[in-house]
């Protein structure tokens, strides 16, 4: 198997439970889960939750933003490791390390005709003044 592979994850979502932190050498860290939103076949809401983790300026980026945001998520697979506390097995997480962090605004859903035509009334109705489109000089 010579074929190099390819580990690139691009999500959208929420992110929940942000856990911010400093290492013993003074590196930011932020540990969340990012709530993916998605729909199954039956149209029926599916929500999934994905570890990841944010390190330095995007961890402070993160903590700015808090619980709750809609942020886009680029990053890499990884796998985190820690000893079990109580039982001292290794214990391993399959997480996703950021790379790019951003915060998004939330979705723009397609208008329903009556939404569109309420919005059209409205930008007719400047200040009470209904305006004719023919009365506009272009």
């Amino acid at each position: 198997m010579n074929d190099p592979s390819f580990n690139k994850v691009e999500l959208s979502g929420f992110a929940q439970n942000v856990k911010f932190r400093e290492t013993a050498t003074g590196k930011s860290v932020s540990n969340f889960s990012l709530k993916v939103v998605s729909l199954d076949k039956e149209g029926r809401e599916r929500q999934q939750f994905v570890s990841c983790v944010a390190w330095q300026g995007l961890a402070e980026k993160l903590k700015a933003m808090g619980d709750g945001s809609r942020v886009g998520v680029k990053g890499r697979l990884t796998t985190a490791s820690w000893a079990d506390k109580t039982t001292g097995q290794r214990r391993y997480r399959l997480e996703v390390t950021a790379d790019h962090l951003e915060p998004l605004a939330r979705l723009q859903q397609p208008l329903s005709t009556k939404q569109e035509q309420a919005t059209e009334a409205t930008e007719k109705n400047i200040h009470g003044v209904a305006i004719d489109d023919s009365d506009l000089p272009w």
